[in-house]
This record gives structure tokens, C-alpha cells and sequence, in this order.
């Protein structure tokens, strides 16, 4: 019963705000408030899947005829999507070659015993690491180390421990306030870019947004950290952590081909997207979306230590979030 209300509170909502706003409002304009009135509704009580609400401007369009729908469909690629697609292209590699478990592991390596300790390092981690990596995936890199670590200190059941709570904590909310970091940290980051550009009429430099976000986020970080801190926790200590994580990055060996070259093509892109005020006079359409593009591509024709293509076509299509995007 419930599903049924939420799902049909949306098209109701279209056809009484048409109603009441025509008159006050041109008719598209009128229109075009209910189709966002319609999709906030459903992302509110998600009756559908958020990314199918996403597809209801182009159904409405197309039955009132608004504006002209390549407007509306030129929206569902737009630098933004271009942008994520690359750098979902790059950040796949990581996972194929492994990249992703060993940049982690050795930024736990450091970890002390103290709970305090953990936490801390888990936070500054997934923080550091979402600044430059979509949020889902960190949290998918680090939750299951932090219950594989768990588990090896004795923590049977994840689900009832006490101890887990404030580290998985610490992995949601750093892999969460990390994305505020930079403007490809998270996609909304991207789209109050975009808006920003429309408004003002310049490309926004990404390099500006880290000097004046920088500090926010130190300081949400803080307040956050203080919370974590002073959550109640059954132990003081996990003895043997330290070694643990050791002993897992000393398993992954030597830095492979394929290793180095997600890394390389990672860090060149995120390089050029914040030194981009360098090079805009003369590459003026290379903006950062197209960069990471340009460099994800790659990696379809880049080979790893076995010969292998860094990435191919097959694994990227079931793999790479297409919601998001």
C-alpha cells in the first residue's frame, strides 16, 4: 500500500501543481516546476530507483514538448558524465591490478594499537582517499579490510560488535566528507561547478575550489573526529594490528606494471585537472573531464606486467557505475 501511494504521488503532484501554477506561470514554465516537483517526490520516498526518476524530463518533454529535446537529452552526457566516466575508466584498473588494497593497507600500515589510534588513522584514510576517488568506492575498498582486521582480532560477529561500530563509522563518514575535498571528490561537487560556470560566464578552476573548501574540511573533519573519539567502546587496544597490516601489504610483493601505470595515469590526470590555469591559454577545450577521459581511454590500450590490456571493454561495462553516471 505504501509503495503504491509513493509511487502515485508523484504524478499527482504533476497534474494538481500544472493545474494550480498555470496561470500564475507560463504554461511550460508551470510544467517544467511540476516535473521537478514529480521527481523530488520520488526521491524522497523512492518508489522507483533514483536513477529511473532521472529519466522523467525526457518522458514529460516529449508529451508537452517544453523545449527542444536535444536540450534535454544533450543534458544526460554533459562534461559532468564525460568526467566521471574517465575517471571511473582509471580508478577501474585499481581494482583489476590490486592497486586500490595495497595504497590502502599501506596507509594502515602506520595504525597504532590504541582505539583511538584506529580510528583515527581508519578517518584520516577514507577521508584522504575519497578527496580524488568517488565516495561508494572507498568504502567498498575499506570495509572489508576493517572486518577482515576485525576478524583477526577476535571479533566473531561484526553485526553485534561493539568494537566495529566506531570503526566502520569512521570508514562512512571519512569516505562521505572526503568528496568535499575537490570537485571530483563527489558528483554533486561537479554539478555546483557547472552551475558556477553557467553563472558566471569562465571555466571555475579546480585549483580554486581546493583553497577555498580546504578549510571547511579541516574543520568538519575535526568536529567529526572529536565525535568518533568519544564514542564508548568495549577495549582500549587491538593488540597486533600494527603487524597485521604489515604483514598483509609484504604479502602483495613488489609494485607490479600494472600498478604503476593506474597510478601514473591517476595522479597525471588529477595533476593536470588542478593545473589546468597552465595550460588553458593553449589547450583551451582540454578541460578536466576530457583529461580524464583521454587518459581512461587509455588504459584499453596500456598492457600490464602479463601482456593483458589494462582494461577491457567487457569488464568495464559490468562494472562501471552507470547509475551514477
Amino acid at each position: 500500500m505504501k509503495q503504491n501511494l509513493a509511487l502515485l504521488s508523484g504524478p499527482i503532484a504533476f497534474g494538481a501543481a500544472a493545474f494550480l501554477l498555470t496561470g500564475t506561470f507560463q504554461q511550460s514554465s508551470a510544467l517544467a516546476l511540476s516535473c521537478a516537483l514529480w521527481m523530488a517526490l520520488w526521491w524522497i520516498f523512492r518508489p522507483v530507483s533514483i536513477y529511473v526518476t532521472a529519466f522523467i524530463p525526457i518522458i514529460v518533454n516529449s508529451l508537452f514538448n517544453l523545449i527542444p529535446m536535444n536540450h534535454v537529452i544533450s543534458q544526460y552526457f554533459s562534461e559532468i558524465a564525460v568526467l566521471l566516466l574517465g575517471s571511473d575508466l582509471i580508478c577501474l584498473t585499481w581494482t583489476t591490478t590490486g592497486l586500490d588494497k595495497r595504497i590502502s593497507v599501506r596507509a594502515l600500515c602506520s595504525i597504532g594499537t590504541s582505539m583511538k589510534s584506529q580510528i583515527f588513522v581508519w578517518f584520516l584514510a577514507s577521508t584522504a582517499l575519497s578527496v580524488f576517488l568517488p565516495n561508494v568506492v572507498v568504502a567498498a575498498i575499506f570495509c572489508p579490510i576493517a572486518v577482515a582486521m576485525l576478524h583477526f582480532t577476535g571479533e566473531k560477529d561484526i553485526s553485534t560488535s561493539q568494537t566495529a561500530i566506531p570503526i566502520l563509522l569512521a570508514i562512512g563518514w571519512g569516505s562521505g566528507i572526503g568528496g568535499f575535498g575537490s570537485p571530483i571528490g563527489s558528483s554533486a561537487n561537479l554539478v555546483a561547478v557547472s552551475y558556477l560556470e553557467k553563472l558566471t560566464g569562465h571555466e571555475f578552476m579546480y585549483f580554486d575550489w581546493v583553497i577555498r573548501f580546504l578549510p571547511v574540511l579541516i574543520l568538519i573533519f575535526l568536529m567529526n573526529l572529536l565525535f568518533l573519539l568519544f564514542l564508548p567502546c568495549p577495549v582500549k587496544s587491538l593488540p597486533g594490528t600494527k603487524g597485521y597490516f604489515r604483514s598483509m601489504y609484504k604479502s602483495f610483493g613488489p609494485m607490479k606494471r600494472g600498478e604503476r601505470t593506474g597510478l601514473i595515469l591517476f595522479t597525471a590526470a588529477t595533476l593536470l585537472s588542478f593545473l589546468r590555469p597552465l595550460f588553458a591559454p593553449y589547450l583551451p577545450a582540454m578541460k578536466p573531464a576530457y583529461v580524464f577521459l583521454f587518459l581512461g581511454m587509455l588504459m584499453f590500450f596500456l598492457k600490464d606486467e602479463k601482456g593483458n590490456p589494462m582494461l577491457t571493454w567487457k569488464y568495464a561495462e559490468s562494472h562501471a557505475m552507470w547509475g551514477m553516471i
